[in-house]
């Protein structure tokens, strides 16, 4: 049963969930080697001087995503994780946020000229013919 549990633990993240954490696990440890700092269990003083050693070079969205992996890191060896409900931590987070800010680049969106020049419909498998007047169109699939 414990072979068991240990494979279900081991399947909880997708490999690419884990392609992407194991980076920014090396970059924390990393860092408090570094800098002389208990990787686990953290600080919340350590994880505000990672948040502002990344803020030199990483978008807030980039900052937020290595604050989750250190969070999963502690979690992972069973450490609570105190450093997010501190105060502290809450304030440069948002002095983060307002400082780099956290905008989103819009898509455009699919015109009817983006549609004309696509091969295939949703389904991906059939042609496509489009049908419609000036702002009423509609997107039928053919032989």
């Amino acid at each position: 049963m414990d072979r068991r549990a240990q494979l279900v633990s081991a399947a909880a993240y997708a490999s690419s969930t884990l392609a992407t954490r194991r980076p920014q696990w090396r970059v924390f440890l990393r860092f408090c080697s570094e800098f002389g700092l208990a990787p686990t269990p953290a600080s919340s003083r350590t994880v505000i001087r990672f948040l502002i050693h990344l803020s030199s070079h990483c978008k807030y969205s980039t900052i937020i995503n290595y604050l989750s992996a250190v969070n999963v890191l502690h979690r992972h060896f069973g450490h609570d994780v105190t450093f997010q409900d501190a105060f502290a931590v809450k304030l440069i987070v948002h002095g983060l946020r307002r400082i780099l800010g956290d905008a989103h680049e819009q898509t455009l969106p699919i015109t009817p000229e983006i549609l004309f020049a696509s091969p295939f419909c949703a389904d991906g498998r059939q042609r496509c013919r489009f049908l419609g007047g000036d702002a009423n169109w509609l997107l039928l699939p053919f032989p």
